[in-house]
């Protein structure tokens, strides 16, 4: 039987960040986990996360990594329909790719087959490109190739509002979150203090 991690209380903060960076097999304790799951997983732990440090930028930003991580898992089975036509297994290769909306013909004649093959590159090359326009809308956007959300930087600046090192082993994702939550509102609140003086 299968485990994954599936709650932020239970995460550890560095698989977690593992999992924001798209490596959803950190959520994986033991056992295969089906890539749906695994993706469904992600989302709520994202949201989940959000939710505890109220950032709707945040859930911007997952929504964003949703829709990469589906272009990145349709690329996948696009190249494993294109692999399993090419070895003559068609019967699998339809079964795929009726998960990305590709409807292959039952007789396999070399024009359907080449029909089905072109619709595959057709749409490869399309999620490619939309991939590479969101990669350079971010890079443009931050004038800088680094990622929404620096943990490293972030759990420094955390670490030392709070005088304490913030060991990402150890501490889960809901304790690190409640942590920036409670900075946030603490500065928040200093920030407002001020004004009224």
């Amino acid at each position: 039987m299968a485990k994954i991690y599936t709650k932020c209380d239970e995460i550890p903060l560095c698989k977690f960040i593992e999992v924001y960076n798209g490596n959803l097999e950190a959520l994986v304790v033991s056992g295969k986990v089906s890539n749906d799951e695994l993706r469904d997983t992600a989302s709520y732990l994202m949201q989940e996360y959000a939710s505890i440090i109220g950032n709707n930028n945040l859930s911007f930003e997952i929504g964003k990594k949703n829709s990469i991580i589906n272009s990145n898992i349709k690329l996948t089975l696009l190249d494993a329909a294109a692999n399993l036509i090419n070895m003559g297994s068609y019967k699998n290769a339809s079964d795929i790719l009726e998960y990305v909306g590709i409807k292959m013909a039952d007789d396999h004649s070399k024009e359907t087959i080449d029909k089905t093959l072109d619709a595959i590159n057709s749409n490869r090359s399309y999620i490619e490109m939309r991939l590479t326009l969101e990669r350079n809308k971010e890079r443009q956007k931050q004038n800088l190739p680094v990622k929404p959300i620096d943990f490293t930087r972030e759990r420094m600046i955390v670490g030392t509002h709070f005088k304490m090192y913030i060991d990402p082993l150890k501490y889960t994702a809901a304790e690190y979150g409640n942590m920036v939550k409670m900075m946030l509102d603490e500065l928040k609140e200093v920030k407002s203090y001020g004004k009224r003086n």
